[in-house]
């Protein structure tokens, strides 16, 4: 009975699983589409290679919304976690942006899945489209932007 409420009580405070949040892969300037050669390599290659070693169970990306209008980095931001997703034998999950989307799809979707599994989540979104949404939950952009790929 004592190993049993032991491990009861261990398993009800163990933290649980992190998600990771990144930006797409190098793109080319003057807002040419796609990734450069450098961001494909690094979505191909590089991504794969560390993010296989964390316990992805769940990636979750963005979608451009009906008029064409928000989201504009969420094909490239799709393109990066592609490969991975392929790699890890994962779908990718969707949330909509623009007005008419649900504010609260990202927040609920990776809770859900937190909740019912003890692998991490991935989040892969477009470099600046909701800047703002990631800022209000703690997100520095700024110092992520700065250390991002380092080491890799």
């Amino acid at each position: 009975v004592f190993v049993c409420s032991a491990a009861t009580a261990i398993a009800a405070t163990a933290p649980a699983p992190p998600y990771y949040i990144i930006t797409s892969a190098e793109t080319p300037s003057l807002n040419r589409p796609g990734l450069t050669p450098v961001g494909k390599q690094r979505a191909e290659d590089c991504i794969p290679a560390v993010f296989s070693q964390f316990n992805i169970g769940f990636i979750l990306s963005c979608t451009v919304d009906k008029d064409g209008e928000e989201g504009l980095g969420c094909p490239i931001a799709n393109e990066t976690t592609t490969p991975l997703a392929q790699a890890l034998g994962l779908n990718i999950t969707y949330c909509g942006t623009g007005e008419e989307s649900n504010d609260d799809c990202v927040h609920d979707k990776i809770q859900a899945f937190l909740k019912a599994s003890n692998q991490s989540a991935l989040v892969v979104w477009g470099p600046h489209p909701y800047r703002g949404q990631w800022e209000a939950r703690g997100t520095n952009f700024d110092e992520l932007h700065r250390t991002r790929w380092s080491g890799v």
